[in-house]
This record gives C-alpha cells, sequence and structure tokens, in this order.
C-alpha cells in the first residue's frame, strides 16, 4: 500500500495515503459535466469517511431516472 512507503527526504511527511472518488461518463447520457463532478467528489468524500487508503466509485444514475431513451 501506498502508505507503507517511506521518505528519505525530511522535507516530505513520513508517509501518505489516498482516498481516491471515482464516477464514469456516458457520452451519450444527458447528464452534464457538472452534475458528472458533483457525482465524483461525492465519491471523493464518501472514500475520505470512510477512512485513510479507500476508493468509492459513484454510480452512473439509472438509465430509466437519466431519461435515455
Amino acid at each position: 500500500a501506498i502508505e507503507a512507503l517511506r521518505f528519505t527526504d525530511k522535507t516530505l511527511p513520513p508517509s501518505v495515503t489516498v482516498s481516491i472518488g471515482a464516477a464514469t461518463f456516458e457520452p451519450a447520457s444527458p447528464e452534464t459535466a457538472h452534475v458528472f463532478l458533483a457525482r465524483a467528489d461525492g465519491a471523493l468524500y464518501e472514500a475520505k469517511s470512510q477512512g485513510r487508503n479507500r476508493v468509492a466509485v459513484a454510480l452512473p444514475p439509472p438509465i430509466s431516472s437519466a431519461g435515455w431513451s
């Protein structure tokens, strides 16, 4: 894990942790870029709330509620 890495440069923190929020975007979707980025941002905060070294994925809206035909 990334947290196990140790840096020899004394100006850097002794370890690093990572929280990642991910979302997928379907180009044919009516979803706007703003909504897509808000979903990714929400996933990032979800990962952070779960603790260190976590990944959270924002699922795309269901096709029926997204207005896809």
